[in-house]
């Protein structure tokens, strides 16, 4: 179950592989034919899930949007013509054509016809006149949106129409296409099947074009590596955006039919890679970071095109749970690239929102035009896949248990705990390709579930102006300069492994070294991963070194809100909505902000530089949602000892991660409201996730046959088999009432399940005051205090079974240091009432308790009565339909 690993990993929870990375970027062919598919064998989340459910027509919704905007750029000769660039660029026309032709199929945007007519017209001619007559020598990227557009018009125009499109289709290859080799060969494979399909050139003829494709030019891009991803090889490191396109691609062409004597050996290459790249894709559904075109924001939707076409592939199969996963992951996707829609319905081309004339983050082949063509040509493809009903499944990023690193063209690794992700680049471009340096050097993206992923480090950045770079990695004082390794691709290189995977508790390290010839100080960046955030520790061969953090301050539309202060450094668009917190572990640290911000394809990046001045740099990454205790609130709760440490969000202990949301690890036992009293017990050591509501277990899985006792009961437990847990010990509670409550604060707030809401009550002896229908024998009282982790609380718990007559049973203080439920033992006491009495916090008089539960004990007979009672004379009488009369 445990998963050690020295060298450059690839590591799930309990499925392992590894390998060494290999200093060439291409290695001899490795076919992994019969190797098993990377599987994440756990079904439960860290978090709280639910379904995106986002129906089929949604990308029928925005692709209108797109092409309303886009027909206004429309000339007299049926072009798209590039508001920025003056001019048609490549396939922008092809492609709104394509799209509109699926509006029309879907009964939409009927009084598009013309537009879309005139643009079939415009770029079939192109294609029959030939390359040189094709805008920027594009053809590869026009066969297969006109081919598959001609059936969608064919209702809609007259019989000629449609055959002179056919006519001007039937061009032989050769004479249509540029003849790249790389990912442009997989856009002419998919139109040239899709014309053989349709009758417009000899099927047999293209099929033997398609074989020879295939094995001269595409087979040794999937062959050359374990996880079987594309390699485009047109960016070092290589280019991930690619690496999606060219499978999405051919997964198009077989869904659409092909039946080549390769056909069987493309999908098993295709399905491997596809389900490979669920584990790069991160929970807010980005497509992973580094290589050529990446942050463009058309990367997440032909990622979601793969996703789509495998999920209905996976559905056929009877892989109702993988075909889930698909699903889902194609709905993140979606879901992402809203943060870069426009107001006009267009998208930024990348992932900002500056003007489209500034060319933020753009290549040298990127304009608006082309690459909203891609939006609205691959989300209306989506729109055509989507056709089944498909129950979403939560995805491998929002489970996590696993670290993946690519082979070293790609220099990736990723590593994912109850889905808190993070990604690093192991080395950084050293040369600029299409105007940019791609690739950053170190850590480039942290991203968990239901938080904003832009925020810092923001994939980092490596300007060609300055060749300054950003991204979360070491920086170290040399010859009077601090150098951030981000800068120094061309001096630095970075090696990933793995000490232990669990789906809620990642360790693992990124080693920086001087690459051969080379020299400099040596880093060991030690980082333990759970839900909550990431625990980062810095170590080196130098004394002046320390961590640089990657703070997003503006993106081109809004200035984003930044703090920094003397431990904290963070950043959000509002204040209401989620932050990124960068919390330096030390006593005294130094924090600077002198170094200059530098623009990335997110917007501008300020590198804030944390040295400890100690021999190791600590750093709490903590993305945060806006209910979340602060950044300030985390620090000082925080407690390291070793390996270990706990906070306000939850602890680690060994192997073993304990949460507000789910607890877990490899073990016998766990005590999850730390009363040294074990809430659920195994017959064997295993590995186990358990989920968490209110502090109470809701459902639990193992990776192993066992026996647990869980609240007393025992449950028999198959692997990777959820099993819902329902407390016997809550008591129920018939009603409330207090002494007196501010405004809306009231007593019942206590009762909801929720932590946002809470009962208050200003002065001393302020009670809140609960009745159980039945006599029960209670021996556990759980509290959750408003500002719990800021201040402590004094209060009584006291009994009673006629609301007269009343028995102090505990008396003390809170703790200070959490928000969520504490856990106060008492003897067994039978009673039908209990209130708490409070008196006050260390800060002033108020009181106020956000939820409370009462356990009550499984065998009655255990119960002992306390002796002393307390006759209470100034309780003031408060009728309530829910009491019996008094």
């Amino acid at each position: 179950m445990k998963s050690h690993f020295s060298t450059l990993v690839v590591s799930f929870c309990y499925l392992q592989i590894g390998y060494s990375q290999s200093s060439e970027a291409d290695s001899t062919l490795i076919v992994n034919y019969n190797n098993n598919l990377p599987t994440i064998n756990y079904h439960l989340t860290a978090r709280p899930w639910k379904p995106l459910n986002i129906s089929r027509t949604a990308y029928l919704d925005r692709v209108e949007g797109i092409v309303r905007k886009c027909v206004t750029f429309q000339n007299s000769s049926g072009a798209i013509i590039d508001p920025y660039a003056n001019r048609e660029v490549q396939y922008a026309t092809p492609y709104f054509a394509n799209a509109v032709a699926t509006l029309l199929s879907a009964g939409r945007a009927k009084d598009l016809l013309n537009a879309g007519v005139a643009a079939m017209n415009k770029a079939t001619i192109d294609v029959a006149e030939g390359a040189s007559s094709i805008p920027d020598n594009h053809g590869e990227f026009f066969l297969a949106p006109l081919a598959s557009a001609i059936p969608l018009y064919t209702p809609f125009v007259s019989a000629t129409q449609v055959q002179t499109w056919k006519s001007r289709m039937a061009k032989p290859i050769q004479d249509i296409l540029r003849g790249s080799t790389n990912n442009w060969r997989t856009y002419a494979m998919k139109g040239e099947w899709y014309r053989a399909q349709n009758g417009y050139v000899n099927k047999t003829n293209a099929i033997s074009w398609l074989e020879s494709s295939w094995i001269n030019t595409q087979k040794s891009r999937f062959t050359n590596n374990t996880w079987n991803f594309y390699h485009d090889k047109t960016s070092d490191p290589d280019t991930w955006p690619y690496e999606s396109v060219a499978r999405s691609n051919l997964l198009d062409m077989i869904a659409d039919g092909y039946y080549g004597a390769s056909k069987n050996e493309m999908l098993t290459l295709l399905k491997r890679g596809t389900q490979s790249s669920l584990l790069l894709q991160d929970p807010s559904g980005q497509g992973v970071a580094g290589g050529r075109s990446g942050n463009h924001t058309w990367n997440d939707i032909l990622l979601a095109n793969g996703y789509e076409i495998m999920a209905e592939l996976a559905n056929l199969e009877g892989n109702t749970r993988l075909a889930g996963q698909y699903r889902h992951a194609a709905a993140l996707a979606f879901n992402s690239v809203q943060r870069w829609r426009r107001s006009d319905g267009t998208y930024y081309v990348t992932k900002n929102h500056f003007s489209p004339a500034s060319r933020i983050g753009y290549a040298s082949y990127s304009y608006f035009t082309n690459y909203n063509g891609n939006m609205m040509y691959h989300m209306a493809e989506n729109y055509l896949r989507h056709k089944t009903n498909i129950s979403e499944q939560p995805t491998p990023n929002e489970i996590g248990g696993y670290t993946i690193a690519s082979d070293n063209s790609f220099a990736t690794a990723v590593a994912n705990a109850g889905g808190m992700h993070m990604e690093v680049c192991l080395r950084g471009s050293t040369a600029i390709t299409n105007d940019r340096y791609w690739t950053t050097l170190g850590v480039v993206r942290f991203a968990r579930p239901g938080w904003d992923s832009r925020l810092g480090p923001s994939d980092g950045i490596r300007e060609t102006s300055s060749n300054q770079g950003v991204s979360f990695a070491p920086t170290f004082l040399e010859n009077g300069t601090w150098i951030r390794l981000a800068s120094v691709p061309d001096r630095y290189e970075a090696f990933f492994s793995t000490q232990f995977v669990h789906p809620l508790l990642v360790r693992c390290r990124v080693e920086y070294k001087p690459k051969a010839g080379k020299t400099g100080p040596t880093f060991n960046n030690d980082f333990t991963i759970t839900p909550d955030g990431i625990l980062s520790i810095l170590t080196s061969s130098t004394t002046s070194f320390g961590n640089t953090w990657p703070l997003l301050t503006y993106d081109g539309a809004t200035t984003l809100i930044t703090s920094i202060t003397s431990f904290v450094a963070s950043t959000s668009f509002s204040s209401t909505s989620d932050q990124q917190n960068f919390i330096a572990l030390h006593s005294s640290p130094t924090i600077s902000t002198t170094d200059q911000t530098r623009r990335s394809s997110y917007g501008d990046l300020r590198p804030v530089r944390m040295v400890s001045g100690t021999t190791s740099n600590v750093t709490f990454i903590y993305p945060r949602n806006a209910s979340d205790p602060t950044a300030e609130t985390v620090r000082k709760s925080f407690v390291r000892s070793g390996n270990d440490f706990t906070s306000v969000l939850g602890k680690v202990i060994g192997n073993m991660y304990i949460g507000r949301t789910s607890a877990g690890g490899e073990g016998t036992s766990i005590d999850i409201n730390n009363d040294a009293i074990p809430e659920a017990t195994f017959s064997t050591n295993t590995g186990f996730i358990i989920q968490l509501n209110m502090g109470e277990i809701t459902n639990v899985e193992t990776d192993t046959d066992v026996t647990a006792v869980i609240y007393g009961r025992t449950i028999s437990l198959q692997p990777y088999t959820p099993v819902s847990i329902t407390s016997p010990q809550r008591v129920t509670i018939t009603a409330v009432l207090a002494s007196s409550a501010q405004d809306s604060n009231v007593a019942a707030n206590t009762l909801d399940s929720n932590y946002l809401t809470r009962w208050s009550a200003y002065g001393n002896n302020q009670w809140i005051r609960y009745y159980f229908t039945d006599l029960v024998t209670l021996n556990n009282v759980k509290i959750a205090w408003y500002r719990g982790d800021e201040r402590s609380h004094s209060f009584n718990l006291q009994v009673s079974q006629d609301s007269i007559h009343w028995t102090t049973v505990y008396s003390g203080q809170s703790s200070g240091k959490t928000t969520t439920f504490e856990s106060y033992t008492i003897a067994p006491v039978s009673t039908r009432y209990i209130r708490i009495v409070c008196h006050g916090n260390s800060s002033n008089l108020w009181n106020a308790i956000t939820e409370v539960e009462f356990i009550k004990v499984t065998d009655p007979a255990s119960q002992q009565l306390p002796v002393e009672a307390i006759t209470v004379t100034n309780e003031p009488i408060i009728f309530s339909p829910f009491l019996p009369a008094r």
